[in-house]
């Protein structure tokens, strides 16, 4: 699928994370795949070593990370924050910046935001302070009669479009998932639109 595509490299991410609180919660792994007009491209995941911060027995319930083996895998906090760069230099167009998109993103922004923060980093040197979110899609699509029934959290979302991916609650599953959403909404927009067109 090849849609047009006018505006800054788009990112999806997802992260896992060992609570809600980006201050006082471990950020435990960054899921991100660059969406290039309807294309996914350039699948990536970084496992994260942000010791010492703290990890809720609630957030290991949704996530189902294995600690131990986690930590096995995960790079200290400055040599992923390296690996991170070096993958948004390489998406980065020039002259412009990239584009935030996810489910609820702004939790994965907050945890994103610490982390450069953590790292001595200028956010603002590779991110846009615009964001697309899945989420708020949704809402008005059902808002205006588009969309049935209460699609907002990613798993009816999923279920609803029938989107199926590996590794579920996942960094890198969930981005995949939100961006292959993201070009269901597309299509069903244009489908809508084609529609209208002809009546």
């Amino acid at each position: 699928m090849k849609l047009k595509n006018k505006h800054s490299s788009i990112l999806f991410i997802d992260t896992e994370t060992g609570g809600t609180n980006p201050e006082k919660h471990q950020l435990l792994s960054i899921g991100l795949v660059h969406w290039d007009k309807g294309d996914l491209t350039k699948e990536h995941q970084i496992l994260i070593d942000d010791s010492p911060m703290s990890i809720t027995k609630e957030a290991l319930e949704i996530n189902r990370i294995d600690v131990k083996e986690h930590f096995k895998q995960a790079k200290s906090n400055s040599s992923a924050f390296n690996d991170l760069t070096e993958y948004l230099d390489k998406i980065k167009k020039p002259n412009s910046k990239i584009i935030i998109a996810g489910h609820n993103v702004m939790f994965d922004v907050n945890f994103l935001k610490r982390f450069f923060k953590d790292n001595e980093a200028n956010f603002s040197k590779y991110f846009s302070h615009r964001i697309i979110d899945t989420y708020s899609i949704m809402t008005f699509l059902n808002m205006s009669g588009i969309l049935k029934g209460e699609l907002y959290n990613s798993d009816k979302a999923f279920e609803e479009f029938e989107i199926k991916i590996k590794g579920r609650h996942t960094a890198i599953g969930d981005a995949i998932g939100t961006a292959m959403l993201y070009n269901k909404l597309l299509l069903l927009l244009s489908a809508k639109r084609k529609t209208t067109d002809n009546t």
